[in-house]
C-alpha cells in the first residue's frame, strides 16, 4: 500500500533556505558539484522548481532530488513536452551554492505534510472507473482524497492515461516506479499562507488551463520520468 506525503501547507521564507530540505522555489541546495540542465528543445536553462529530500519519502533513499520544469517557454509562446530534468544527488555532501538559474519563485517556500496510506495504482484506479461508471456519489470524493499536491503514494484520480504508461516509458508500473511528486497548477486543500486572488499554489507552473504534473522515479533512485496534462 503506497504511503503519501500530501502537501497541506506552504510556508515562504524571508531568507534564502540554505539546508537540504524539501521545498520550492529559490535556488537549488546542491551537495555535489552539478551543471544547470538545457532544455533539450531550445537550449536555454530549465526553470527549477524545488527540491525533496528522498530520505525523508516513502522511498527512503539517501538522495536529494532536484526537479526542473517550464512546460511553457515564454519566449518560444510555445509549449514542450520534454522540458524537465531530474538530478539526484547522494546526501553525504556538502551544501553548495552554485551553479544557480532559473527558478519558479525567488521566495523559497517550505512544506508542511500529512503521511495517508493509499490503494495501489490499479486498485485507485478501478475504484473511480467503478464510481465514474455507475454515476456514483463517491467519485468525487475518492478524487479528491488521491489528488492534490503530494509526494509518493497513488496516482491523482486514479490513474494516467493508457497511452502513457507506453509513451513515457513506465513499464513496469508500480512495482517499478514511485510517484516522487503530483504537483496541480491548482490544489484547493493547500494552505498558503500569503493571499493569492487567481490561484491555490504560491506559484503558477504554466501547464495551460490548469493541468497537472507528475515526476516519477524509479525503485533503486536511478532512472525518472516525467509528464503533464492540460485540463
Amino acid at each position: 500500500m503506497p504511503e503519501a506525503l500530501h502537501i497541506t501547507r506552504f510556508l515562504p521564507q524571508a531568507q534564502p533556505v540554505r539546508e537540504p530540505v524539501t521545498r520550492f522555489g529559490g535556488q537549488p541546495v546542491w551537495l555535489h558539484p552539478a551543471e544547470w540542465p538545457q532544455s533539450p528543445e531550445t537550449g536555454r536553462p530549465l526553470q527549477f522548481i524545488g527540491q525533496i529530500d528522498l530520505a525523508q519519502t516513502p522511498l527512503e533513499l539517501p538522495l536529494m532530488a532536484y526537479l526542473f520544469l517550464q512546460p511553457y517557454d515564454e519566449e518560444d509562446d510555445a509549449y514542450f513536452e520534454d522540458n524537465w530534468a531530474v538530478i539526484t544527488q547522494p546526501r553525504d555532501g556538502t551544501p553548495l551554492s552554485e551553479p544557480t538559474g532559473p527558478t519558479i519563485d525567488d521566495t523559497a517556500w517550505l512544506v508542511e505534510t500529512e503521511r495517508r496510506d493509499e490503494p495501489s495504482w490499479i486498485e485507485a484506479g478501478t475504484a473511480l472507473e467503478d464510481a465514474f461508471e455507475t454515476e456514483d456519489e463517491a467519485f468525487e470524493p475518492l478524487a479528491a482524497q488521491w489528488g492534490g499536491t503530494k509526494i509518493g503514494g497513488t496516482l491523482a484520480e486514479g490513474d494516467l492515461p493508457p497511452s502513457a504508461y507506453d509513451m513515457y516509458d513506465l513499464s513496469g508500473g508500480e512495482d517499478r516506479w514511485h510517484l516522487l511528486l503530483q504537483l496541480p497548477e491548482t490544489d484547493e486543500s493547500v494552505k498558503v499562507n500569503r493571499p493569492r486572488p487567481t490561484r491555490t499554489t504560491p506559484f503558477l507552473i504554466g501547464y495551460g488551463d490548469g493541468g497537472t504534473g507528475y515526476f516519477f522515479l524509479s525503485r533503486d533512485g536511478r532512472e525518472a520520468r516525467c509528464c503533464w496534462f492540460m485540463n
